[in-house]
């Protein structure tokens, strides 16, 4: 019984890859809109615990603080998805483009290794693409992690089969 319980959670890891790869914009709307859901779902046990206990420890008002803050984020989160959206990459370009030119640095003064040097440069082009063309790179992104999941499915699906014979 257990192969079935494996291919049924395959089936569905499959299928969520699917949805990535034929809706990768609508799929991480609904991804952003759960995220900020959960974001204002955590900030308000957190706010709760604080009326709860009233506490004026330095610890417990950061806390509230935070809490409110994640509100807010969360909020805009929820009623701002697009703009959201928009900034995942341009983050994630930007944190491309630092570790590729440390590294770049880093090969570049630690001997010159052609290989590194190489692909931490592809890294900073790679940075560069995602963080000024956002749009395009967070919806190849999404299919490209669906084509990921859909591959990973298959393949554990027939090891399962073949693990079943």
């Amino acid at each position: 019984m257990k192969n079935g319980k494996n291919i049924s959670s395959l089936a569905v890891l499959g299928i969520l890859g699917l949805l990535l790869i034929v809706w990768p914009g609508a799929t991480l709307t609904i991804v952003c809109k759960l995220a900020a859901i959960a974001l204002l779902l955590v900030a308000a046990a957190g706010i709760y615990t604080w009326f709860k206990d009233r506490s004026t420890k330095p610890a417990d008002l950061a806390r509230l603080i935070g809490s409110a803050a994640a509100v807010i984020v969360g909020l805009w989160i929820l009623f701002n998805t697009t703009s959201f959206e928009k900034l995942i990459p341009v983050v994630l370009g930007i944190v491309m483009i630092i570790y590729g030119a440390l590294e770049l640095y880093k090969a570049y003064k630690g001997g010159k290794n052609p290989v590194s040097m190489a692909l931490a440069g592809i890294a900073v082009v790679l940075g560069l693409i995602v963080a000024f063309n956002p749009f395009t790179a967070i919806k190849a992104t999404v299919v490209c992690a669906g084509i990921a999941l859909v591959y990973t499915a298959v393949t554990g699906i027939i090891n399962e089969m073949k693990a079943g014979k």
